[in-house]
């Protein structure tokens, strides 16, 4: 066997299972703590629904489905209250009923609860340890699945069971371990009454114990139809815990509360005046603690209450503040679009100023260009007339003459001529489009000057100082922002300063009933304030302070000598509960307090029957089931919900995430194992999904499952849309999933499915 030990001085040494147990729990409360710290459970519209001894029962609507076992621990969570210690008594769907130890009045519109699944594991292993050394072959022989004896044949006509019901009894009764699966509707819990009231004929003890408070209860409600008046009045079937099924409550005689109240009916007489004494002293008191405070408060409230109203007054002005630079900001946005217009001038001026100059410097360009062009047409010109004359003496003088005085011939002086003619065109036509640039230059130029004068005429500035003025002004502008900025910033810090610290102290003296429901304003605050002030001024008119606090204090050890009075009975009450528990031939109970109490593990019983075993942790049914002397029965369905595990722990899945049925190994062929076949809930039509995916065929329809008689209560059979089964395949929607805000987390809803659900409900 190998050993476990997480180093921890004074820890108990565990070894093979058990240890292993251990390590799965102590995954597991990790994985929760972390869990649990970061978040708390939202609960709406809580309502008072009735009392069981001294608890009271609360249902709350809730968000999700919570996994959370009957009899869990957790802390009420009220806005402006301490937290209050209360016990899970059963969640049902978006429904969650709480037992609550005071009366918080008819209704709670919300509030949170913070579940202590780690407290629960941390006890379950407290009791693993303590049985370390003891020996537990019940529960032993229901991990391994070994089972020894043979079925016992026993009357079982007035339970009216069916075949596979009563050998599903005769095997409980016969062998040490037995597995009962009872599918949906299939009568388990007419079974285990059977079987409990059987075992409870037969002299034989039994511990009933169920994962939830609500299974517990309709499997008791089952026996209690076949036992005497006399012997439940005698105490030998006991309830422990808060019932959550209302017919449970018409059989007070079942309840642990009824019969520890019989036997001590002085203790609970002096516990009930002792009570109405404390709340009468209780109510006394607070009444001469809030004139105390009163006092106290008038007496140093008057240099507070001047100093409230001087940061008011200081509020204002910063408010007037605000809107005066809030006006001016306004006004200079109102002149933005002259000055955006100005800018725009005067960098187009800037700009036309800078045309102007090199306009200038076009025109004085072409202008000596075409002088120089001017020049060379005079040159070329002259030029040309002297070539058209040479031209005319080349044409009339003989050869002799030409070379004689070195004249060109005909031809070349021809030829010069058209050169100089084609120079000289070349030059008009270039002196042409000089003129034509110069004419464009000096226009422009005109154009140009014409729009500087307007712009100093219209603005009486230069461009350059126009773009000053206009940069000073947005300046001012955002300076003014800043301002405007800064000024709301003090305004708003000092005015979520002054109203949180008026409605901090408005809330303690509406408390007080000093005053009454808060304003919103800060004036208004501060007026009932001022106001409550002088009520409370003349209530404490000829109070003695002296008095008053002597009066509380004597009041004070009253209700501590009455507390532990009271507390000695409750210890009293507690040891008469242990011997009604001790006394009792039947204990029915959930599976988390059979481990949390220690009249329950104190004791032995003959046979333990534990329902809903398929989601119980297999460590929870190891201790429960160490608690037989004889038997053990299980009985569950491995085919529904198994156990939620949160840790990812190879040991943690291994024996908290995996139900007993897997555990142990049992098969169909197994002699102990028996299976509910027949189904008396459902209709066939529906039957014969899970018939077909789930169980096989195994399952048969009972008698009465096809007649609709009772169908017609709800059922339109004239509207020709029903059937018992709709199949809606909703693949061609294309449905997608999204995900909304809840709380720290979010929860995924598909909208077209739902969409499609409430389209074929209504």
């Amino acid at each position: 066997m190998q050993g476990y030990s997480n180093g921890s001085d004074g820890e108990v040494i565990l070894t093979g299972r058990l240890a292993e147990f251990r390590i799965a729990l102590l995954q597991e409360i990790d994985a929760a703590s972390r869990q649990e710290a970061s978040s708390a459970v939202p609960l709406a519209n809580g309502r008072r629904i009735g009392q069981v001894g001294g608890s009271f029962q609360y249902i709350f609507d809730i968000e999700s489905s919570l996994n959370l076992p009957g009899d869990a621990p957790g802390d009420l969570l009220i806005p402006g209250r301490s937290p209050i210690e209360v016990v899970v008594v059963a969640v049902d769907g978006m429904v969650i009923t709480l037992g609550v130890p005071e009366d918080l009045g008819p209704a709670v519109p919300s509030a949170r609860l913070q579940s202590n699944l780690a407290l629960l594991m941390r006890r379950l292993i407290a009791r693993i340890e303590e049985k370390a050394e003891i020996p537990n072959p019940t529960g032993d022989r229901v991990l391994q699945g070994e089972a020894h004896g043979a079925a016992l044949k026993v009357d079982l006509a007035s339970f009216k069971l069916n075949h596979e019901q009563s050998e599903a009894v005769e095997t409980s009764l016969g062998f040490d371990v037995t597995f009962i699966q009872g599918p949906p509707g299939t009568g388990k819990t007419r079974t285990i009454g059977a079987l409990a009231t059987s075992l409870f004929r037969a002299e034989r003890s039994v511990l009933l114990v169920s994962h939830t408070n609500i299974a517990v209860d309709q499997a008791l409600l089952k026996m209690a139809d076949h036992i005497g008046a006399e012997e439940r009045e005698a105490g030998l079937v006991v309830r422990v815990g808060t019932p959550k099924d209302t017919q449970l409550l018409e059989h007070p005689d079942l309840l642990l509360s009824t019969h520890v109240e019989k036997r001590s009916k002085a203790l609970v007489d002096r516990r009930a005046a002792l009570e109405s004494n404390r709340e009468q002293a209780t109510e006394e008191v607070k009444g001469i603690c809030r004139n105390i405070e009163l006092c106290e408060w008038v007496g140093q409230a008057k240099g507070d209450i001047e100093q409230m109203g001087s940061d008011l007054t200081s509020l204002h002005e910063k408010e007037v503040e605000v809107d005066g630079l809030s006006e001016t900001l306004t006004q200079l946005e109102l002149q933005r679009d002259y000055w955006s217009t100005a800018r725009t001038e005067a960098q187009a001026a800037k700009k036309n100023a800078q045309r102007l100059a090199e306009t200038d410097e076009t025109v004085r360009s072409t202008r000596v260009a075409r002088s120089e062009c001017e020049a060379n047409l005079g040159r070329l010109a002259a030029e040309l007339s002297a070539a058209r004359v040479l031209l005319g003496q080349t044409c009339s003088a003989g050869w002799l003459m030409r070379k004689w005085r070195g004249w060109p011939t005909p031809d070349e002086q021809t030829k010069k001529v058209q050169e100089l003619e084609n120079s000289l065109a070349e030059r008009t036509a270039e002196s042409d489009l000089l003129r034509e640039h110069l004419a464009t230059a000096e226009a422009e130029r005109d154009h140009l000057e014409e729009l500087i004068r307007g712009f100093r005429i219209k603005h009486r500035l230069e461009p350059d100082g126009l773009l000053s003025k206009t940069s000073a002004y947005e300046a001012k502008v955002e300076q003014t922002k800043t301002s405007v900025h800064e000024a709301r910033r003090r305004f708003q810090s000092e005015y979520v300063r002054l109203r949180n610290l008026l409605k901090t102290r408005l809330a303690a003296l509406i408390q007080l009933e000093l005053a009454e429901e808060s304003p919103e304003s800060t004036d208004g605050m501060f007026e009932q304030i001022q106001r409550a002030y002088e009520c409370a001024g003349r209530i404490t008119r000829g109070m003695n302070l002296t008095a008053l606090t002597a009066r509380r204090d004597a009041l004070n050890a009253d209700i501590t000598r009455i507390e532990v009075e009271l507390q000695v009975i409750e210890e009293d009450l507690k040891r008469v509960a242990e011997l009604v528990i001790a006394d009792a031939k039947v204990v029915a109970t959930t599976l988390t307090r059979a481990y949390l109490r220690d009249a329950i593990q104190g004791r032995r019983f003959d046979t333990v029957i534990v329902d809903e075993a398929s989601m119980a942790p297999i460590p929870a049914l190891w201790v429960a089931a160490s608690v037989a002397t004889s038997a053990a029965v299980i009985v569950g369905d491995p085919q529904q919900l198994p156990p939620i595990v949160i840790s990812t722990h190879d040991l943690a899945e291994k024996w908290l995430g995996r139900d007993v049925f897997e555990v142990a190994g049992v098969t169909r062929q197994h002699p102990c194992f028996k299976q509910l076949r027949e189904q008396y809930r459902m209709h066939p039509a529906i039957s014969a999904v899970p018939n077909a995916l789930i169980y096989r065929g195994e399952l048969r329809d009972a008698e009465g499952t096809r007649d609709d008689g009772n169908l017609g209560l709800w059922y339109r059979y004239d509207w020709g849309h029903d059937s018992p089964l709709l199949l809606v395949d909703t693949g061609s929607l294309h449905a997608w999933v999204t995900s909304i805000p809840r709380n720290k987390g979010s929860s995924r809803l598909n909208f077209l499915s739902a969409a499609v659900c409430l389209d074929i409900a209504e």
